[in-house]
Parts: C-alpha cells; sequence; structure tokens
C-alpha cells in the first residue's frame, strides 16, 4: 500500500492495519468470495439477518431528500433486512485519511469519478464485480464508455466503483439578448470558432452598458475535450507543456482578444444576475438558471473542436464504491442494485439528472419533473458524446489550480505568450508533485 504523503510513516501503518482484518462482506447467506481474486463461481446473495449499510456522500452529489428518495426508501421496500444510514463528507484525501484514522469507515461512498483516485490512493478500492454480478447487474446494460471512465480514474482494470449518473455540459445563451441585437441563436454542433463569430456580434457597448458575447467558466473542461491530464501516471512527469494544450489556450485566447469581451471570472453571475453576458458554457446550471425567473435563457450542445467533432466534456460520474473493508459489501451491492433499477433511474432522470443507463426511454422522460425544463432545448444535452477521461493522478487538483488560475490569468490577463505561460506551468506542477509524491 502507498504511503499518503511523505514521512506520514505512522498514518500508513494505521491504514494497513485498518485495512488488513476487513470482514468478507457475508451480512447473510451466499457472499462471493474474495472479490479481488475474481471467483468464478457467483452465488445469489440473500440477506437473513437486519443490517446496517452505511453510506457517505456529499450533499454536492446527492442531498438528503435525494439520498431518501432514490436509496433510503426503495431499499427498504426492497429489502426489509436492509437499513441505509447516511453520513456526510467530503471525500477528499485529508478527509479519506481522518476517516481510516477514526475507524470510521463506510461501506459506500458517493464520489465523482474524476475523484476516485484518493480513494484509492488510501486503500479503500476494490474490485466490486463479482458483487455485482451477484445482485444481477449487467454491465452491458450501461454506457461503455462510462465503465471505462471508472476504470481508467480508478487506475484499475477493474471495477471498483459504479456510475449511477452523469453530469452534462452544454452552452447557456441569453434569448432576450439575441433578440434585442438581432443575431440568430447560437445552434446544436457549433465547433468554438462558430462560438466565437457569435460572440463578436454580441460583445458590444448599448445604452451605456457594456455587453459580453462569451466567457469560459475553466481552462479544464474544454482541455478535457481533447483528454489532456496534467501529470503522467507512470513517469509523475507534468504533461502540460505540449501542442494540444497551447490549442485551448489559444481557443479561450481568441475569444479574449475580442474588443470589449477581455477576461473575466463570474460568468455564471454575469449571465444570470446581471444579464450582460450572452453566451455561457458549463455544467448542470439548468436549476440555477430557474432561480432567475425573468432570465429567458436556452441551450445548445457544448461545442467542440474540429479535430474531435462532436465531442464534449470528459465523463464526470455521480460513482458509488463499495468499500475494501467494508463488512457488508454483498448488502451495499444490492444497495447499489436499486439504486441502478429501471424505476428509480427513471425518478432520477425525471428530476434531472442522465442516467448512465442505455435506455432512450430514461432519456426521453429526461426532466419531466422540472417544470423550468418545459420548452428548452432537452436534446442539447445529449448531442455531444463525452470525451475518454485520462488517467488520474494524485496531484491533478493542484495541477488543475495552476491551469485554471495561474496560467489563466498569465496567458489571458497578463498576455504572457502562450508557449513561456505553458513552460512555467510545466515546472510549477513538477515542483508540486517533488514536494507532494508518495514514496
Amino acid at each position: 500500500m502507498k504511503l499518503i504523503r511523505k514521512g506520514n510513516v505512522i498514518l500508513a501503518v494505521c491504514l494497513a492495519v485498518a485495512l488488513s482484518g476487513c470482514g468478507g462482506g457475508n451480512s447473510g447467506a451466499g457472499g462471493p468470495a474474495d472479490a479481488n481474486k475474481g471467483t468464478a463461481e457467483v452465488k445469489p446473495i440473500e440477506i437473513t439477518k437486519p443490517v446496517t449499510v452505511k453510506l457517505n456522500v456529499s450533499a454536492n452529489y446527492l442531498n438528503e431528500d435525494e439520498v431518501r428518495q432514490y436509496i433510503i426508501d426503495p431499499v427498504k421496500s426492497k429489502y426489509p433486512n436492509i437499513t441505509v444510514e447516511l453520513s456526510n463528507l467530503n471525500p477528499n484525501l485529508k478527509n479519506l485519511q481522518n476517516m481510516i484514522a477514526q475507524g470510521e469507515i463506510p461501506d459506500l461512498l458517493v464520489t465523482s469519478s474524476n475523484l476516485l483516485d484518493p480513494i484509492r490512493t488510501v486503500g479503500l478500492a476494490t474490485n466490486i464485480e463479482p458483487y455485482l454480478k451477484a445482485v444481477n447487474l449487467d454491465l452491458s446494460l450501461f454506457e461503455q464508455g462510462s465503465l471505462q471512465a471508472i476504470k481508467t480514474s480508478s487506475g484499475g482494470e477493474y471495477m471498483s466503483a459504479l456510475p449511477y449518473s452523469r453530469n452534462y455540459n452544454v452552452l447557456f445563451y441569453n434569448k432576450d439578448l439575441f433578440d434585442k441585437f438581432g443575431v440568430p441563436y447560437p445552434k446544436d454542433g457549433m465547433t468554438w470558432a462558430d462560438a466565437t463569430d457569435l460572440a463578436k456580434k454580441m460583445t458590444r457597448q448599448d445604452g451605456g452598458v457594456a455587453y459580453r458575447g462569451l466567457l469560459f467558466d475553466s481552462v479544464h473542461r474544454p482541455a478535457s475535450q481533447l483528454v489532456l491530464g496534467y501529470v503522467d501516471p507512470k513517469t509523475l512527469k507534468a504533461t502540460v507543456n505540449t501542442e494540444k494544450w497551447k490549442r485551448v489556450y489559444e481557443m479561450e485566447k481568441n475569444v479574449y482578444d475580442i474588443p470589449g469581451n477581455a477576461y473575466a471570472t463570474g460568468g455564471l453571475a454575469m449571465f444570470m444576475k446581471d444579464k450582460t453576458l450572452a453566451m455561457f458554457p458549463t455544467v448542470n446550471a439548468s436549476d440555477q438558471m430557474a432561480a432567475t425567473p425573468d432570465l429567458n435563457w436556452d441551450m445548445v450542445s457544448y461545442p467542440s473542436f474540429p479535430e474531435a467533432p462532436g465531442i464534449g466534456v470528459n465523463y464526470d460520474l455521480h460513482s458509488m464504491v463499495i468499500t475494501a473493508n467494508s463488512e457488508h459489501k454483498d448488502a451495499a451491492a444490492l444497495v447499489l442494485s436499486v439504486l441502478l433499477s429501471e424505476g428509480v433511474q427513471q425518478n432520477i432522470a425525471k428530476n434531472g439528472r442522465i442516467s448512465v443507463l442505455k435506455n432512450d426511454q430514461l432519456r426521453s422522460v429526461f426532466g419531466q419533473n422540472l417544470s423550468y425544463m418545459k420548452g428548452k432545448n432537452i436534446d442539447a444535452i445529449f448531442k455531444s458524446a463525452p470525451a475518454a477521461n485520462y488517467p488520474p493522478t494524485e496531484f491533478d487538483t493542484q495541477a488543475r489550480a495552476v491551469m485554471n488560475s495561474d496560467t489563466a490569468n498569465a496567458v489571458f490577463k497578463e498576455h504572457l505568450d502562450i508557449n513561456t505561460a505553458l513552460q512555467q506551468a510545466d515546472e510549477a506542477i513538477n515542483k508540486i508533485v517533488a514536494e507532494n509524491k508518495t514514496q
């Protein structure tokens, strides 16, 4: 097992002890044998005694009402012997370390597929595929790209988590502004060059008010369309000083070079509150748009690069992990099977979450329970195929901050040459790795 931070020997020993005595996961009769050995014999799981499954989830992924609606109540209805107990935690590396040190490890962890590496780093990841088979979860029913994203993000050849929904990215636009200036609305299937041309037409001064055509919420989302990571997981060397990363910064710089459309943060507030921004590409913001009743908005598919036509932001999956040391892996797998059942997934879709099941009917009911989605271009959500995920490392959070903040400011605000800025970013990320890498 890895050490978590340089010199953190005591914690590593504590983690090893905590994880070494873990139970096999049989809450009743017939649980699978050692999951990591991938035993060929899979016995059906049957829970014969009352068992409590501890679920840890940040409210960023599921709030308490959603946990009750999608998990606690349907699980209790189908499996009366299983009680799901909820606790809240942001599953970053530090919080996971503290949780393990205190012996408060849940049976199930909910997190993003892009944040699975910390779970693997502290030894909480394991092969859950035998348990999925034992509860008859057919992986062929899933979007296969989502399953590969889990494997890539967790650094293994097996499933260490299972996705239950995924985020979506679209280009939001203010219809009133386009009407005001007589410019045709954005369309599905645009490239970033198309969006930039629209931004030029929409950027202007009118009645003493400065209107902007387009701002970005980050650099990393467009970068993910080209499957760009930050650190090579094998060499632990930075990988940002490349032509493809340069391509991303050049694309955004073209937008910020439009007179009157200079680089700025806070695009969501300009779009929703000030109503001075015509277009804003971002993630899962429909509910926030609805919080401003007089905002006349709609959406089109996330613009793409010509070299990756129709490809959107990479898979950003809300995923559930059965922890390696859980004593109730079988019951936890049954909880997963309920969450991924068609009835619950239909409820999730109606409430505005994208199911990861390959089911056109689930797409057809998307957003039906949300009044603010009536009349919106919902098809735009599904017209971009998610990009593949890049292999993550434990340094990605800090490296992403370098690219989204330091390098973005240097290029877009201070007008530093992109080649120089990327060279400096490469050096900064290598320094982060050197100071924080595991032993």
